[in-house]
């Protein structure tokens, strides 16, 4: 069945030609006259996409053959269909070679053949266009791929920075933990600067992690800054188990904390509040009391700019950060398992 929102052009110099055509066809799909080649060029520049392009061979100036030649490369997608009322095999020939045509009809015209012949062209412009789409589509997978590998790659060589030489760090964190024999903070310090490390380490080669994985990782992140700041932290982590097999890109938590200690002063009289949550929107949030440092420069946004380049590589979802009166809000969003 013909769907009515194809577009068809029908091409040639005699008016009752056109008007048969239009009657016997307007109901199944929107029909375009023009009365010449130079007219159904006009009409082809306010309707790009035409799908359907009928034309009749001899006419005055300019034949079918000519103008489907013509706009063989400014409409390479839609189908064209040459009608002929005299035996010119020449011009036939041409048609198919220069301009490209899908079929010919030869005069006088049956209009049932030329509905089969229509309904045939629209199957044919419909696959057409589905694999232009598809084929599009899969170069922007291979795309996100490649800047998905690139980032992991620029992501490695980060850690690669950071991390030089882990067996020497390793072995100093061992003698240094050796050397404060009494003193029980320093050493659990040690301890869990070490244990952060080892997940940095150990984690470099994946792009994502499990959110129960980051969810360890930053306790111990967090149980650093707590001796660092001396009772100077609240947190609260209340994460139901259903969204410990989700994933998150690498790190994720440990940007945002980094940046809620960079930000805000933190003290025992003054401590810091941290709220770990999943949102109905199933999103990870990380949301802390707001108290500014005076006399900040201002932010680079490095690693926010990190997150949303990570996530757009990946999905239509985004991060997103906004501010209340009390609170500094991130809100990531949480991948299927893998």
């Amino acid at each position: 069945m013909a769907e009515s929102t194809f577009d068809i052009l029908y091409v040639d110099d005699e008016k009752h030609n056109l008007e048969g055509f239009k009657a016997l066809f307007r109901r199944d799909y929107s029909i375009q006259l023009a009365l010449s080649a130079e007219a159904g060029l006009d009409i082809l520049k306010n309707h790009p996409k035409i799908p359907i392009i009928l034309s009749d061979q001899r006419m005055p100036h300019k034949t079918g053959s000519v103008f489907f030649e013509e706009i063989s490369k400014s409409h390479p997608n839609s189908i064209r269909i040459l009608i002929t009322g005299y035996a010119d095999l020449n011009a036939t020939i041409d048609a198919i070679n220069k301009g490209k045509i899908f079929h010919y009809i030869s005069k006088p015209i049956n209009y049932l053949e030329v509905k089969g012949i229509i309904e045939k062209a629209i199957e044919i412009y419909q696959l057409r266009t589905t694999n232009i789409r598809l084929n599009f589509e899969n170069k922007l997978l291979q795309l996100k791929a490649e800047q998905e590998e690139k980032e992991l790659i620029k992501s490695q060589l980060q850690n690669l920075r950071s991390h030089i030489n882990p067996h020497f760090l390793f072995n100093s964190l061992n003698i240094l933990y050796a050397l404060i024999p009494d003193n029980d903070q320093a050493r659990e310090y040690v301890k869990k600067l070490s244990n952060v490390y080892r997940y940095i380490l150990q984690s470099s080669d994946s792009a994502f992690c499990k959110l129960q994985d980051e969810l360890d990782f930053i306790k111990e992140y967090m149980d650093l800054q707590r001796i660092r700041f001396i009772d100077g932290l609240e947190t609260n982590v209340n994460i139901d188990n259903k969204y410990l097999e989700y994933t998150i890109p690498n790190y994720s938590m440990q940007i945002i904390a980094e940046n809620i200690f960079k930000h805000n002063a933190v003290s025992k009289d003054f401590p810091i509040r941290i709220f770990v949550y999943v949102d109905d929107k199933d999103y990870l949030v990380i949301k802390n009391s707001m108290q500014p440092k005076k006399n900040l420069f201002e932010s680079s946004g490095i690693g926010q700019m990190n997150l949303l380049e990570r996530y757009n590589l990946i999905t239509d979802l985004k991060p997103v950060f906004k501010k209340t009166k009390e609170y500094y809000i991130s809100s990531i969003p949480l991948l299927p398992p893998k």
